[in-house]
């Protein structure tokens, strides 16, 4: 009983754990400004360097940004820096004697624009070389298996994930830890998946914690870390499959690699007239209102033009001809509208690679109740093979979803009246 309790008390301790490091450093949506002011060499004078500030850009940056500089003095003692934004202080730095020095500062003032364009002065008392300037949204930023922003601790440039979010990572991982190893795996199992977890927890401290010791905050993209849950996932199914391996677990690999495939080489803009149709009326939906006003179709001097400034997918209301309506069924819309409450616009990509993966595994569940496992498997996998699936698949259109649905539904009707044996 006690190993039991005990394997509870840390799955829901290191489930919280990932569950608050969603909820707090992870983004769906990030603003990026990057203004690059400076980017060969300034000698000071009198120990002063102004820059004036002229890029539009500058205007979308919301307090606190970051100003990033690099300076160099060739002075034996360090040398204090102050830096100025529109006349106020933004920050002061003691930079040592040799070499480049990085200066990060945190601009927390308001920002306005004035008449003119406000200047950002580097001040210090003796001679010394500005080699570098920018301001931004971030202090640095990294990109491929970690997507992740360097922003100011007080930042508020990114758009956190919904509660939801944080409910179904809590779900994964405490699935994960509780389908994890067991004591009768090899050793070397047991340890890599002790190091890949200590690995996990120590980056997600370091991201609770920085806000808290320093004046950075770390943000990752949500991608990454579902990413990273999906791949642990992967990687104990394989092991399993190694060593005890039956055919619906071969499917289930098949459901998932069919979904991998399809969302990272799907379309991520809208490729058609059909696909705007579909993506347009999921915004409506979420605004609330389906009618799209275009009063300017009454002063156009030809026939039916209300209908000639109606798009695929609409058309003039027949109560209000200034007014197009959408005439594509709200399914897949409504679809569209859900992931993108939940999980911002990117998280509309993955609907119908999601459907598509439905649609593989509801295959296999529909031919093993006809015939059996076997069976089940070969239908999904000449599915999944088609070269029509896969290009319906990889556009933000109604084909997947539908089918996915009418399998879904003939499976369910089915029952357990058929066998399913090897």
């Amino acid at each position: 009983m006690l190993p039991n309790l005990r394997q509870a008390i840390w799955t829901a301790a290191v489930a919280t754990t990932f569950a608050v490091f969603v909820a707090t450093s992870v983004y769906v949506d990030i603003a990026h400004v990057r203004v690059k002011l400076v980017e060969r060499s300034i000698e000071a004078s009198d120990g002063r360097v102004v820059v004036s500030l002229n890029d539009r850009m500058a205007d979308d940056l919301i307090a606190p940004w970051a100003l990033i500089a690099r300076v160099r003095h060739a002075s034996a003692t360090p040398m204090l820096f102050r830096v100025t934004v529109g006349g106020e202080p933004a920050c002061e730095r003691s930079v040592s004697a040799g070499g480049s020095t990085r200066i990060d500062c945190a601009v927390t003032g308001p920002w306005r624009r004035a008449s003119e364009a406000p200047e950002i002065g580097v001040v210090a008392a003796g001679p010394w070389t500005l080699e570098y300037l920018e301001i931004a949204t971030h202090h640095g930023n990294t990109t491929g298996p970690l997507m992740s922003y360097v922003i100011p601790a007080d930042g508020a440039t990114f758009v956190r994930p919904s509660r939801l979010w944080g409910f179904l990572t809590f779900a994964a991982v405490a699935a994960l830890l509780l389908l994890g190893p067991a004591t009768a795996d090899p050793v070397a199992v047991q340890v890599a998946s002790r190091v890949v977890g200590a690995l996990a927890l120590s980056l997600i401290a370091i991201v609770l914690v920085a806000p808290l010791v320093s004046a950075y905050r770390v943000v990752i993209w949500t991608g990454t870390v579902v990413e990273w849950v999906v791949a642990i996932g992967v990687l104990r199914l394989v092991y399993s499959l190694s060593t005890r391996i039956t055919v619906p677990q071969v499917a289930g690999l098949l459901t998932i690699g069919m979904f991998v495939l399809t969302a990272s080489m799907g379309t991520r803009a809208l490729s058609g007239a059909d696909s705007y149709g579909y993506v347009s009326q999921a915004d409506l939906w979420l605004r609330g209102d389906l009618k799209i006003p275009q009063p300017f179709t009454v002063e156009a001097p030809w026939p039916n033009a209300d209908r000639a400034f109606a798009p695929l997918g609409y058309q003039p209301s027949p109560q209000d001809n200034r007014v197009i309506v959408p005439t594509y069924a709200p399914g897949l819309p409504l679809l569209l509208a859900l992931a993108k409450r939940v999980g911002g616009q990117t998280a509309m990509h993955f609907v119908v690679p999601f459907s598509t993966a439905v649609l593989v595994l509801a295959t296999f569940g529909l031919d093993r109740r006809l015939g059996s496992d076997t069976a089940g498997l070969i239908g999904a996998y000449l599915l999944a093979a088609s070269p029509v699936l896969v290009t319906y698949a990889l556009v933000a259109m109604t084909d997947m979803p539908v089918a996915a649905a009418w399998a879904v539904a003939f499976y369910a009707a089915l029952g357990r009246s058929a066998c399913a044996t090897p």
